[in-house]
């Protein structure tokens, strides 16, 4: 039960906080290289591989990395996820479709749940606290 809510709360960190600074880095590009990302997750202070492992990383190789660098990438490590099935549960969490997303539709979510967020900061009209701090 936890173990889904913490997954999903990665992913939506990812989603939300890599796309400005791996443009910020790099421009905006289709795919992006590990140590790219990498780079981005540490500065963003979202790098859990300190382990030496790259399973706590592969949402973001996923959602980032090209199919053939995500395969590399877990080929060199000797670990076995699968691009598809983490895009998908990806897909499911962010964008409600298919894992066919794109750079462009992360960067989209991440400045749609950037400008949601500061419309709600300044609300003082009570609510429920909404989506701040996942």
């Amino acid at each position: 039960m936890f173990a889904n809510f913490f997954k999903k709360r990665r992913i939506k960190q990812y989603a939300r906080k890599l796309p400005a600074e791996l443009t910020a880095l790099y421009g905006k590009q289709p795919y992006y290289s590990k140590g790219q990302v990498d780079r981005a997750l540490t500065r963003q202070r979202l790098n859990r591989s300190n382990n030496g492992t790259i399973s706590d990383n592969c949402y973001a190789y996923a959602m980032y990395c090209s199919p053939q660098e995500f395969q590399r990438i877990h080929d060199e490590a000797g670990e076995s996820c699968h691009y598809d099935t983490l895009r998908t549960e990806i897909a499911e969490t962010c964008f409600s479709s298919t894992s066919d997303f794109s750079f462009t539709d992360v960067d989209a979510y991440a400045t749609e749940s950037s400008s949601s967020a500061d419309s709600s900061s300044g609300d003082s009209g009570g609510g429920d606290g909404g989506g701040g701090g996942d």
